[in-house]
């Protein structure tokens, strides 16, 4: 975290020290979780609670330091007034302390930080990962690849930043904004396949993401003299430059940053200019360094179209096409672009954002060769790109939105079930918010050759089906529907009609 106006103590000693709360609870410290600039979030012994404890400004006098310490207190106070939605994954103030400033906060168990899955660990440790990555000469883009298969691969990267950005969008719907996004305080589940809920296609599910440190939260505050934190190399460049406050603007745009690394494992202005640049210890004074002239917004980003100049030069660029979805593509050049630069406001909001996330997420295939996961894209038959291996999925469900016209198009959304059938979530059959998407919507589960398709959720949404068993007549699903043995290639059509209509078409495999 970094305020444009504070220079911070970081030293201050909080470990294995006692605090009481305004309600008169004591809580003990243990380890530190996170640190940053305007405080240190500690663990305590009850493992559902963290402290906030603030750092309070150096060379101040006795009179200076309380006053800022009481401006911190109401500043915590302030936070736990606002209209957070209820159930949100933010960990925001339950009690403010005594005499301290601090505040402590709920925290899950097993989580950790976002950086965790950035943190790349140079490795020589080669046991159970796909051959392309075994044989890369190179040691750190091997060990950057294989770190990334340990930690989950793309659909787990992209299951938490979906769920990021609806926590964030649901923020933003009631006028707040977060303020200080970055990867230290976003945190997700730690285990990896071990009781973890199963997603709609009988996946396991790893996208349980909190917020945590959450003392800038605010109502935005746009104009040059609002009050702005953000995190070196996430903040949004009019933040940087001190022309804003917090927006929901400036959460899109360290949003976009934070899934950039996440999904690449790379800065999205890390590029030529940075890596040729000899200024990093000799700037004189008053002169920006490339890096600070990246951080607000002077220099083209890695994919920027028309201008080269600061292009990615790593070895790793090749595979960046593979782990950014078009759609995702496209919503990172209105972030990173010229225009998202200097015009904030063309930036993606973060509910478009969650969908393009939710969306790309769904199309992703597991490799059977070499376990590597990569998008399906539009056919039953795919190819794994890493290692060339061809598969089939048993059935392709792919859902397309009424148009103004009255025609089925637009953007598709595909989803994929194996040979034994499974739940199709209720995202593809009506737009909303993560926690409904992740609700059950339809199943499709074989018995002795035979598929059934029945209703899951008792929700607003009308489902028509039709298929060869209804001679392809549109009949409306009531109950369990008996659809016969379906042969590779036979089509059937769902018909969704909620707050949107969508058509869903589904493909039997050879599978």
């Amino acid at each position: 975290m970094n305020n444009r106006e504070e220079n911070i103590d970081e030293e201050l000693p909080f470990k294995g020290r006692e605090f009481l709360d305004e309600n008169y609870n004591l809580h003990r410290t243990t380890e530190e979780l996170s640190r940053g600039g305007q405080g240190i979030v500690y663990k305590t012994e009850d493992d559902q609670l963290l402290l906030k404890l603030a750092l309070l400004p150096d060379n101040l006098s006795a009179d200076a330091q309380e006053k800022v310490l009481q401006a911190k207190r109401r500043r915590y106070h302030n936070v736990s007034l606002l209209p957070v939605p209820y159930g949100l994954h933010l960990a925001v103030p339950l009690a403010s302390l005594q005499d301290e400033a601090g505040y402590v906060m709920e925290f899950l168990q097993d989580m950790e930080p976002l950086q965790a899955l950035l943190d790349i660990r140079m490795t020589d440790d080669l046991r159970e990962l796909p051959a392309w990555i075994a044989q890369t000469k190179n040691k750190y883009q091997r060990s950057k690849w294989a770190h990334y298969q340990r930690t989950g691969g793309l659909r787990r990267r992209l299951e938490i930043l979906a769920r990021t950005a609806e926590i964030l969008g649901r923020l933003h719907a009631k006028g707040l904004v977060y303020g200080d996004l970055s990867p230290d305080n976003i945190y997700v589940s730690k285990q990896l396949g071990k009781n973890l809920s199963k997603d709609a296609g009988g996946r396991e599910q790893r996208q349980n993401v909190w917020l945590i440190d959450a003392d800038n939260l605010c109502f935005a505050m746009p104009g040059q003299h609002a009050e702005g934190f953000f995190t070196p190399g996430y903040g949004a460049p009019e933040l940087v430059r001190g022309e804003s406050g917090a927006t929901f603007c400036t959460d899109s745009f360290s949003f976009a940053v934070a899934a950039f690394q996440t999904l690449t494992l790379q800065m999205p202005f890390a590029g030529r200019m940075l890596a040729e640049a000899d200024d990093d210890w000799d700037v004189g004074e008053g002169v920006l360094s490339t890096e600070e002239r990246a951080w607000r917004g002077e220099l083209p980003w890695l994919d920027e179209p028309e201008d080269r100049s600061n292009a990615d030069i790593s070895e790793g660029q090749v595979l960046r096409p593979l782990l950014l979805a078009p759609g995702l593509q496209r919503l990172f050049q209105q972030a990173f672009g010229k225009v998202g630069r200097e015009c904030p406001e063309s930036r993606p909001a973060l509910s478009v954002w969650a969908r393009e996330l939710a969306r790309a997420a769904d199309d992703v295939v597991h490799c059977e060769k070499c376990g590597t996961e990569y998008y399906g894209g539009n056919g039953l038959e795919t190819t794994c790109p890493y290692c060339g291996h061809q598969q089939q999925a048993a059935y392709l469900f792919t859902a397309m939105a009424r148009q103004i016209d009255g025609s089925y198009g637009g953007e598709p959304w595909r989803f994929r079930l194996p040979r034994q059938g499974g739940v199709l979530p209720y995202r593809l059959l009506q737009p909303c918010g993560t926690d409904e998407a992740e609700a059950d919507g339809l199943s499709l589960r074989v018995e002795e050759r035979h598929a059934f398709l029945s209703k899951e959720a008792a929700r607003e949404v009308d489902v028509a089906y039709a298929g060869k068993v209804t001679n392809g007549r549109f009949h409306t699903l009531r109950a369990r529907l008996d659809m016969g043995k379906l042969e590779s290639g036979e089509k059937f059509y769902l018909w969704a009609s909620g707050k949107v209509q969508r058509l869903v078409i589904g493909e039997k495999g050879a599978v």
